[in-house]
């Protein structure tokens, strides 16, 4: 389990590609990844450029919050013959938010994608197959 603040991490996998208003550094990483031009190089679920590596599920390959952060401020000693750009320049708080939002691309657990009752409460319906969410 990642520690704070990179706990938010968890939560983008089930909550791909909505904003999240309890984990906002999710969101404001997703923000410098467009803002910055990242999408120009990599790919996330299908969208982006592909000079860089694909990243939609960059944070199953890379769960260590240290080595994003050591990764964005010098990719080529993380990544020799990168042409990635360092990304110095960042406050450390935008470089935490890029970390939350690598660390959040990864596949939702199974168990919470193949139960009609969790999809059910996620989408705030309620489910017809009992359940927290079938419960009347």
């Amino acid at each position: 389990m990642l520690k704070k603040p990179y706990i938010q991490a968890s939560c983008g996998a089930c909550h791909r590609g909505v904003r999240l208003k309890g984990a906002p550094l999710v969101e404001r990483g997703r923000q410098l990844y467009m803002q910055m031009g990242c999408v120009g190089c990599h790919r996330v679920h299908g969208v982006g450029g592909t000079v860089g590596p694909e990243l939609t599920w960059a944070g199953e390959r890379r769960k260590d919050p240290k080595w994003h952060l050591a990764h964005f401020n010098d990719p080529k000693k993380t990544s020799p013959g990168t042409t990635m750009p360092p990304y110095k320049h960042l406050k450390k708080a935008d470089l935490d938010a890029l970390t939350i939002y690598m660390l959040s691309l990864k596949r939702a657990p199974a168990g919470l994608i193949a139960a009609p009752n969790v999809v059910a409460a996620v989408a705030g319906k309620k489910s017809t197959e009992g359940g927290a969410a079938g419960k009347k």
